[in-house]
């Protein structure tokens, strides 16, 4: 099988898995039954916070992510040092949110996702979702080509 544009990107692979809506679903279905989901969604949530320019937006996110996967009785715990806890709280609790408030947890988070990420490239259900899409891309060109030689005659 040639490599897909997942494959292939500078991007780390679970960045370009997460970025696709359909495969960031079963990537999400996959960590799910490993118990690890926690870790795709406070991904989301820090690109989200880090998205947002907007000062009490961003506030909400931090004490949303610090909430619900950082803090002592956490309902979606995600398992990094608690120092990198800590500091998050520190600056959340005083508002001195900087732009690299996460940074620490999203480097923690970003080698569990990788972990997961080599699991998911080996299952049944994304070999199976790269091959229709080489499938799509093969008759797609075939389309194109029929439609150029039947524009030249």
């Amino acid at each position: 099988m040639t490599p897909s544009r997942f494959e292939t990107s500078d991007e780390p692979m679970f960045v370009n898995i997460l970025s696709n809506n359909d495969l960031h679903e079963m990537m999400k279905d996959f960590a799910r039954s490993e118990c690890s989901a926690e870790n795709i969604r406070i991904w989301d949530c820090i690109q989200l916070y880090r998205s947002s320019r907007d000062y009490e937006e961003r506030m909400q996110i931090a004490h949303y992510i610090y909430n619900t996967f950082l803090s002592i009785d956490a309902p979606r715990p995600v398992n990094i040092k608690e120092i990198h806890k800590e500091k998050a709280w520190e600056q959340i609790e005083t508002r001195r949110m900087v732009g690299n408030l996460f940074d620490n947890i999203e480097e923690a988070v970003r080698e569990c996702l990788e972990d997961i990420c080599t699991r998911f490239l080996r299952t049944k259900e994304y070999l199976e979702y790269i091959e229709l899409a080489k499938q799509r891309k093969e008759e797609q060109l075939k389309r194109e080509s029929l439609d150029s030689d039947v524009k030249s005659v």
